[in-house]
């Protein structure tokens, strides 16, 4: 079954951005520049994250100082490198834009203030560099109660994939109207985890907990749609999402079928270049076998198979098909999927 994935209707303010002031230290070892601090004010009350620095006896995450004093964040994936850089050359007022996600950008101003009646949340992100593609981008989120003026953080990083078209990272009210924060963070191959982490205010202080995390196959061939609670699922059902119903199977080809659209969205011509043939509401297509069929069973790991045998597997009734266009035009079935999960698009009604 599909995991719950912290959807909730939001009514609140849209985020706001904030000026914020930062602060600078130089490394004599490899003449770089590291933050040190960040520092803003708001309707009448004083923020700064303060960063972990090179020495040994520095804390091991970021610590803020906010009404009522400093506390330590909740550390929970963020990963600093020491120093850390900053892309800019001297200190002074931190006011720029940053694009996340791929696409569409999502673009966030470095510093972002949200609020509705109960909470007030700041939001502080910033580039790290990095000589080998976009890094993670840490990420402190600090939650406030605005009755009681209580407050806590959480520091973590996000990355700027996002495999649902959606945005990197964000904010969700519950339903008991606590706080859920979210973001993304590649876990391994192609799968990338939707982390979440939650905030509610018991008697005397405001706290975050880890909460639920659910996967996403990555793919560029549009736009998956399906989230799980286990990785091994998110790969699996992928692969489900653009599988069609095998409705003939003979020794050189066979018909599929497609019963709705598949929840996997193309966003253009590019989503499509390798020559993915998308299940459409209705459809059905003549396929035919390439010598060495690709097999994906459920949970272990994939084969090679010869055509042969992987149409006996079709003729089963318990494997579906993935298709390509090739060049010529003749559509090819080069992959079998082991129906495991129920999709409107390849389940015939029975």
């Amino acid at each position: 079954m599909l995991a719950s994935v912290l959807l909730a209707v939001v009514t609140a303010m849209p985020w706001e951005p904030i000026e914020v002031q930062y602060d600078l230290s130089e490394s004599t070892e490899d003449e770089t520049l590291a933050i040190t601090t960040f520092k803003w004010s708001y309707r009448g009350e004083h923020w700064t994250v303060l960063l972990p620095g090179a020495s040994a006896n520095s804390g091991p995450c970021i610590e803020v100082v906010g009404p009522g004093g400093p506390s330590a964040a909740l550390c929970d994936g963020l990963v600093l490198y020491d120093p850390n850089p900053v892309l800019a050359t001297n200190g002074g007022k931190w006011d720029q834009v940053y694009s996340t996600g791929l696409r569409p950008c999502n673009v966030h101003h470095l510093l972002e203030v949200w609020h509705n009646e109960r909470w007030q949340v700041f939001r502080l992100l910033w580039p790290i560099g990095g000589a080998s593609g976009p890094p993670p981008v840490p990420l402190v989120t600090i939650a406030q109660d605005r009755a009681s003026g209580r407050w806590a953080a959480l520091a973590t990083a996000f990355e700027h994939r996002v495999p649902d078209g959606g945005d990197t990272h964000g904010i969700e009210v519950r339903d008991d109207g606590g706080l859920a924060a979210w973001c993304w963070w590649w876990r391994s191959g192609s799968v990338l985890a939707r982390r979440s982490w939650l905030a509610s205010d018991s008697p005397g202080r405001v706290e975050w907990h880890t909460g639920p995390t659910v996967y996403m196959l990555q793919t560029y061939n549009g736009i998956p749609a399906t989230y799980a609670t286990d990785p091994r699922d998110a790969v699996h059902w992928g692969y489900q999402e653009v599988a069609w119903h095998v409705r003939e199977a003979g020794p050189s080809g066979g018909v599929v079928e497609a019963f709705a659209n598949s929840p996997r969205r193309v966003l253009g011509d590019e989503d499509l270049e390798d020559g993915l043939v998308i299940p459409e509401q209705g459809r059905t297509l003549s396929f035919v076998w390439p010598p060495q069929v690709y097999v994906v069973p459920y949970r272990t790991k994939g084969r090679w198979l010869a055509a042969a045998d992987a149409t006996g597997l079709a003729q089963r009734e318990g494997y579906d098909a993935v298709l390509f266009r090739r060049r010529s035009g003749r559509i090819v079935a080069e992959r079998l999927v082991q129906h495991q999960k129920d999709f409107l698009h390849s389940t015939p009604v029975r």
